[in-house]
């Protein structure tokens, strides 16, 4: 399929009745977009951004997400298919970073590193967040297409807790203690402020995504598809077991 070509999408889709997006390019949104306009034109009947990440008022909070999210889920919401956003907090493989870890995402560690045995936690470090490893998004996007019919929200959860209590399970399964250090609201505003006059996009991004975490948002309150599928997901401790610890 050619991505810039909304006639090579739309012939790809005849017949599909529903399209989930995983498109997404900091740098250009042609491919994302052109993918909903071949949905239409193709008549596709359901259609799903790719979200992919925490609740919908943190796409505001965050420059880049407002910039390339925000327009095109309001292209989506009147594009006459039906819809929803797929919401599932953050990525629990962050925290297999450094580890045996093969999968689909480009690894980095993301507040806690558990091969260094550090964590930089936003705010106090008790705000709660969802984490769901990929491969349960996978099964709860597949039990979602099943469903008759979609809410304009479909969260989902593999564990809601605090950075606090993930260092803490991480310290058991490892056998050591972390060192920690916490950011304060003042620091990240400073950190977002330093990164936009650097034009550090990936530090401006971080930033905002902290402030996100701090703010509660990045918790999924209603996790739509844990109350009506028969997905069991993976747990912190059980993933950092599997990648951290002792044979």
């Amino acid at each position: 399929v050619d991505y810039a070509s909304v006639t090579s999408i739309t012939e790809a889709l005849q017949g599909v009745h529903t399209v989930i997006s995983t498109v997404l390019n900091r740098d250009e949104m042609i491919p994302a977009d052109n993918l909903l306009k071949g949905a239409i034109a193709a008549g596709v009947k359901r259609f799903a951004p790719s979200e992919f990440a925490a609740v919908k008022e943190a796409n505001f909070d965050i420059e880049l997400y407002r910039m390339i999210k925000v327009p095109h889920w309001n292209d989506v919401k009147n594009s006459g298919m039906e819809y929803t956003a797929f919401r599932n907090g953050l990525f629990m493989d962050y925290f297999a970073a450094g580890s045996s870890y093969h999968g689909p995402l480009k690894m980095f560690p993301f507040v806690v590193n558990v091969k260094e045995r550090t964590a930089e936690i936003p705010g106090t470090g008790d705000e709660k967040g969802t984490f769901t490893t990929v491969a349960d998004i996978g099964k709860f996007v597949s039990a979602a297409v099943t469903l008759d019919k979609w809410p304009e929200e479909l969260g989902m959860s593999g564990e809601t807790l605090s950075y606090n209590e993930i260092v803490r399970r991480a310290e058991e399964v490892i056998g050591e203690k972390f060192k920690v250090t916490y950011l304060s609201v003042e620091e990240l505003e400073k950190r977002r402020e330093e990164s936009i006059e650097k034009k550090d996009m990936w530090g401006q991004f971080s930033a905002e995504a902290f402030l996100v975490g701090v703010k509660g948002k990045g918790e999924i309150k209603d996790p739509y598809l844990n109350k009506t599928t028969d997905v069991q997901p993976t747990k912190i401790t059980e993933f950092l077991q599997k990648y951290w610890g002792k044979a």
